[in-house]
């Protein structure tokens, strides 16, 4: 094909793979504005949320701080309270006030201490006015038990929402209220009086009941803030994970980018590249007169030239329009082929003339491209023919590798136009001997001959230039003929490998069935005509034909058969089989004994 028609479709598809990058390139360009909008917007939440964790831990930092100064004032205050002198005072107290009760109902609820109601010698009624003092007052005998216990209380919700909420007979409200009112406070003013109870444990261990009630808002807002953070710590984990990788997604969108601006860069300079190897192409088809570029060069002789033509692709430009006309013409010679094999028993009259009707369309088609493809043919000078016909034999050798070959041309050389001179004579007309045509001499020779006699520039023949032409052109028919008939040779000897083959699979096809019927004749007749051993194997039974002669009955058996050899004696199938004096006989091993 034309060099040209070929670079033509590489372009293209280079134009493509470049229109292809550019429209990829674009789409990651969008891609990656956005995945860096997106990266600022996620690192703007980043920072509000790490502001904002940071504001709530200094707020439970806040909440935290105030709480343990109070309990640890009050607890502090129980702790010079309960002594030894104190305990036994409130220990040894025989009607203790109601408000005893409560706060120790209170205490019970907080240290989660169980009370047993009706026990003891004393009345129901008075029981179950003093059972939750009673419970406190034996912790408070064992006052290091007791403050070990106000320490290391630890804070609950619940049961400090319930112990803030006890009751008990003959005193109103709450135990929150009652501290309120007793120890002269509320939740909005809390000042630093200290109210006696009839004890100073017992006005100590207000003080801290009460700080644990007051500290029960603190405690629901730290637990509202653990939540929160725990929150914002979730969603900023999934912000981080989320900015890593919209991070590694541009990186890996930049190194696409850059790898396309890359392979753009190289698919350009291969267009580049086309353009030039186009324009290259378009000089080496272009015909004048007949004349390539190609031909001409070779009819001149110039062999820099014609290495550097070579060199970049030139051809015999015959068109890409005869390579459809060529396939054309087998492709319809292939099918009128086909169809007059399946009309070749047509018997009816419509039949016959549909089958003359399609073989005069066929034959007129082929005709006519047949025409075409002579008169382009007919139209162009074949370069090895202007070489040969104007004396510059050396440059025929670098013709071979031309896109038409040596002995190729040789075939083709009646189809192209008749040569043209291009050296003029310079004197007058030198006649040459007809020695140098042969007796079986071609066109190609009476050419080249005619040429010597009008162009020469020589008195003697022999050192003319067209001598070496007529002796090149006698050299290339040798070798063309030598190329044929070794063909031809190769040919008939595949053929004939062919046909032995055949005949010796139907030999050997034939012996299987003759071994399968016991008919040891046809046996040997197949052996020597497909020249086939008589230890000859089936592959699918494994039987040989001695074995089947060992199967056949005893001797002495009324239907044992026999055999005659050549010398017309009576004898066994395997005698028979084993009395041949041929290279076939078969040989008695130890598996046929």
């Amino acid at each position: 094909q034309d060099q040209d028609a070929v670079f033509q479709r590489k372009l293209e598809l280079k134009r493509c793979q470049v229109d292809l990058a550019t429209q990829n390139a674009h789409k990651i360009l969008l891609d990656l504005e956005q995945g860096e909008r997106s990266k600022a917007q996620l690192h703007s939440e980043i920072h509000e949320r790490e502001k904002h964790i940071e504001s709530m831990l200094k707020k439970r930092e806040a909440i935290v701080f105030g709480r343990r100064s109070e309990v640890t004032a009050v607890t502090a205050k129980v702790r010079f309270a309960v002594t030894i002198t104190n305990t036994a005072h409130v220990c040894n107290m025989t009607n203790p006030p109601k408000e005893y009760e409560l706060m120790s109902k209170a205490l019970c609820t907080l240290l989660h201490i169980k009370v047993k109601k009706n026990q003891g010698e004393r009345p129901e009624r008075e029981q179950l006015n003093t059972v939750y003092w009673g419970a406190i007052k034996s912790i408070l005998k064992d006052n290091i038990r007791f403050f070990h216990r106000i320490r290391h209380y630890h804070f609950e919700i619940q049961s400090v929402e319930l112990a803030a909420n006890e009751k008990v007979d003959g005193l109103p409200g709450t135990c929150f209220d009652h501290l309120s009112s007793s120890l002269n406070k509320t939740s909005q003013n809390v000042k630093n009086e200290h109210p006696q109870l009839g004890s100073v444990i017992m006005t100590s261990i207000a003080y801290w009941l009460w700080a644990i009630f007051q500290s029960l808002p603190g405690h629901k807002l730290e637990n509202d803030l653990v939540m929160e953070e725990s929150t914002e710590r979730g969603l900023l984990e999934r912000n981080r994970i989320d900015y890593s990788v919209i991070t590694s997604r541009n990186a890996i969108l930049k190194r696409e980018l850059d790898q396309l601006k890359t392979g753009t860069g190289t698919v350009t300079a291969q267009i580049s590249q086309l353009q030039k190897k186009l324009g290259v192409s378009k000089v080496m088809r272009y015909v004048a007169g007949g004349h390539s570029i190609l031909s001409w060069a070779v009819g001149v002789g110039n062999r820099d030239i014609l290495k550097l033509l070579l060199k970049r692709g030139a051809h015999t430009p015959v068109g890409d329009d005869l390579f459809a006309w060529c396939a054309t013409i087998i492709q319809v010679t292939f099918r009128h082929h086909v169809r007059r094999e399946k009309l070749r028993e047509a018997l009816s009259v419509q039949e016959r003339n549909e089958r003359m009707g399609y073989d005069l369309a066929v034959s007129l088609r082929v005709k006519s491209l047949s025409k075409l493809v002579r008169e382009r043919l007919k139209s162009l000078h074949l370069p090895l023919v202007e070489a040969l016909f104007n004396g510059h034999s050396e440059v025929v050798p670098m013709l071979e590798g031309t896109d038409i070959p040596i002995y190729q041309a040789m075939n083709l050389f009646p189809l192209f136009c008749h040569p043209s001179g291009m050296i003029p004579k310079l004197d007058g007309t030198i006649e040459t001997s007809n020695e140098l045509l042969p007796s079986n001499g071609s066109e190609l020779l009476s050419s080249i001959l005619a040429a010597g006699q009008n162009y020469s520039h020589q008195h003697d023949p022999q050192k003319c230039v067209f001598t070496d032409s007529l002796k090149c052109t006698i050299k290339l028919f040798e070798g063309f003929l030598k190329q044929r008939r070794n063909k031809m040779e190769a040919k008939i000897s595949k053929r004939r490998e062919t046909l032995s083959r055949k005949h010796r699979n139907a030999m050997a096809s034939e012996m299987r069935s003759a071994i399968y019927r016991g008919d040891f004749v046809a046996i040997v007749k197949a052996s020597e005509e497909g020249g086939i051993s008589l230890d000859f194997e089936d592959n699918t039974t494994g039987m040989t034909p001695l074995i089947r002669a060992a199967l056949l009955p005893d001797i002495h058996s009324p239907i044992h058969e026999w055999y005659t050899n050549s010398m017309g004696e009576q004898i066994t199938a395997a005698a028979f089989l084993l009395d041949r004096i041929s290279p076939h006989r078969p040989s008695v091993d130890h598996e046929n004994q």
